[in-house]
């Protein structure tokens, strides 16, 4: 492995405080450019805690996804804070947290439900849904940013699944979808 700047090699990516303002991309921009595979040795507020790799680039993302066998999700967890908060047996009962057969059993029961024709049954809510979301962006008060993930493709994500699943659409708050 290459060496890196030696600022790089002490960063460490959970630090409370490189999060304040959102995820940190300036950050993850150098560590692509780099030092694209990063190790962080230590979370400070998780002490007991093992340390953390960073894989930087899609194209590595990509290497790390589809080698289950080096990269197992069920023998290393799916998250960083593995020992404290989110034990590896939680990871393992999650889909995300499965290395095949196990996994590939799952998605199949969930592709076999999204089928194309299935999903044009339900294009009506699915496009309801969508304009629930970005309704609340839309304010009161009016925003002009909004973190993709996290406020639009994450809740549409997991509403349309819910309405796959007959799961009713819960009542909100005034402002919440």
């Amino acid at each position: 492995m290459a060496a890196h700047p030696a600022s790089l090699n002490d960063v460490r990516v959970l630090d409370r405080d490189r999060w304040l303002d959102g995820p940190p991309h300036e950050l993850f921009k150098e560590l692509r450019a780099n030092c694209p595979v990063h190790w962080t040795s230590e979370i400070r507020e998780f002490p007991q805690e093992k340390g953390l790799w960073s894989v930087t680039r899609p194209e590595d993302v990509a290497t790390v996804s589809r080698d289950w066998e080096t990269y197992s999700s069920e023998l290393g967890g799916v998250t960083a804070i593995s020992e404290s908060i989110f034990p590896i047996e939680l990871s393992r009962a999650m889909f995300i947290g499965m290395d095949p057969p196990k996994h590939d059993r799952i998605k199949q029961l969930f592709q076999k439900g999204f089928t194309p024709k299935r999903i044009a049954e339900h294009e009506d809510e699915i496009r309801a849904i969508a304009v629930r979301v970005l309704d609340r962006l839309s304010g009161p008060p009016a925003r002009e940013e909004a973190e993709l993930v996290s406020e639009v493709a994450q809740p549409v994500v997991a509403r349309v699944i819910g309405s796959f699943m007959g799961i009713p659409r819960r009542t909100t708050p005034p402002g919440r979808v």
